[in-house]
């Protein structure tokens, strides 16, 4: 199905928007992520939407492999076709890369909170694992540190308990305080 697709992409043929349901789903079977990106770029581009079954393979790729522009893309894409992810397991992967360092170094602070907010309101069953995230990307950059004190308000008032593993990060989190802003200069490798 795939190598169709793309002899067809590179023929320039007109494709069926039913055809790229198979082709993500293949896609997103045999780990090819680029190709399952550039086939949900492409129904979009031809103006259709993309049928539950697709979406919900982008979902499933991005969760595995995409970085934070592709969660970026997935969140914005979500809310215009009115999709819902109603997986808790699904949204943590999605939260926890978006609020990691992307390949530059670089945090997406904006990115990170519109999805927590949005799992705060529409996510049912969360456990602490969101709140994890967020900690660790608030003490990761001494701007959000302020934030701190919102994210445990928002456990408390989610009835999540903390567990000890919880504790003892928060106890390392608070002992070391925020770092500088991440996007610091990398370190070059000295010289022998």
């Amino acid at each position: 199905v795939i190598q169709l697709y793309q002899e067809s992409r590179t023929a320039e043929v007109d494709i069926p928007d039913r055809f790229y349901t198979p082709v993500l789903c293949s896609c997103d079977k045999t780990q090819d992520f680029d190709s399952l990106w550039t086939a949900y770029q492409d129904l979009k581009k031809q103006g259709h939407q993309p049928q539950t079954d697709g979406f919900f393979a982008v979902v499933f790729s991005c969760c595995q492999f995409g970085d934070i522009k592709h969660i970026k893309t997935l969140f914005d894409d979500m809310k215009m076709f009115n999709y819902t992810i109603k997986s808790v397991k699904q949204w943590n992967s999605l939260l926890k890369k978006a609020s990691q360092p992307d390949t530059e170094g670089n945090l997406h602070p904006d990115t990170a909170f519109e999805l927590y907010y949005e799992m705060l309101e529409n996510v049912k069953g969360l456990d602490e694992l969101p709140f994890i995230h967020m900690l660790r990307l608030c003490y990761s950059d001494s701007k959000l540190n302020s934030e701190v004190s919102h994210i445990l308000t928002d456990m408390k008032k989610k009835g999540v308990t903390p567990s000890r593993k919880f504790q003892s990060l928060l106890n390392n989190l608070a002992r070391y305080g925020p770092k500088q802003p991440a996007n610091r200069p990398k370190q070059t490798a000295k010289k022998e």
